[in-house]
């Protein structure tokens, strides 16, 4: 089984969302697992904001390529649950049986050799 790994703060950069707009077969699912996400994780999602948020997207990325592959994806974001976990991607992440870590969770994973100690 591989692995993928989506950053947060890739997101828009990869150009994904207009990606999900614009595939018709795929884009339906994912847009549908964003409303999904938006929809349940509204404080997370920034719902009722002014700002287009990437969270939903990210998480709905990971969930709905892990359903049609058999690749887990893993999304990195700098959030714990420490404080206000509906609003952290953790959760959603949790919820959708997509695995989050943290950006030094990861790097002690992928380069056990080296010195993380930060």
């Amino acid at each position: 089984m591989g692995r993928k790994i989506a950053l947060r703060e890739d997101f828009d950069g990869l150009g994904l969302r207009r990606l999900a707009k614009a595939s018709k077969d795929a884009g339906e699912y994912l847009l549908g697992y964003v409303g999904e996400i938006t929809h349940q994780f509204s404080a997370m999602a920034g719902a009722r904001g002014d700002k287009d948020k990437a969270d939903p997207y990210v998480v709905a990325l990971a969930a709905h390529s892990q359903r049609i592959s058999n690749v887990e994806w893993v999304v990195i974001a700098d959030e714990t649950l420490a404080s206000r976990p509906n609003r952290k991607i953790p959760t959603a992440c949790a919820a959708y049986g997509v695995t989050s870590r943290t950006l030094v969770e990861m790097l002690k994973i992928e380069f056990p050799q080296d010195d993380w100690g930060i």
